[in-house]
């Protein structure tokens, strides 16, 4: 089993432990399309540091978001190479939450990060990340 816990932004579920990586990121693919785009966010927690990364899933685009498990700064989010566009929003943490369009990667980028994170225990270095 993973030592992490994985929280679903809205909808039926909650929150799960999944048994293996590949179960973590199907659930993550599978969050249905049908949602509003902004209710769209996964939350991977790690048991042991209280690290978590965020995942907002758009219709093009994907966003991530770390936090430190003490959640004191910095905080930081993924950074792709779009300079201009529609922004993204989410539900995270309580509250909606503005990113600019330069912080949108692939489905594909932001779900080999979530595998990263959770076999390596920080944040994968392909990803360019910026402080938030």
């Amino acid at each position: 089993m993973l030592k992490c816990i994985v929280d679903f932004g809205s909808g039926g579920e909650r929150s799960f432990v999944p048994t293996s990586l590949d179960e973590l990121i199907e659930r993550i693919h599978g969050v249905p399309r049908a949602m509003d785009p902004g209710q769209r966010v996964v939350v991977v927690t790690l048991e042991e540091s209280q690290d978590s990364l965020a995942i907002g899933i758009g219709d093009r685009l994907c966003v991530l978001a770390f936090v430190k498990g003490d959640e004191m700064p910095p905080y930081y989010c993924s950074r792709g190479v779009l300079k201009e566009g529609d922004g993204l929003s989410f539900y995270m943490g309580g509250h909606w939450s503005e990113f600019s369009a330069r912080t949108g990667i692939s489905e594909q980028s932001a779900l080999e990060a979530i595998r990263y994170f959770v076999e390596e225990g920080k944040l994968e270095p392909k990803i360019h990340w910026t402080e938030d």
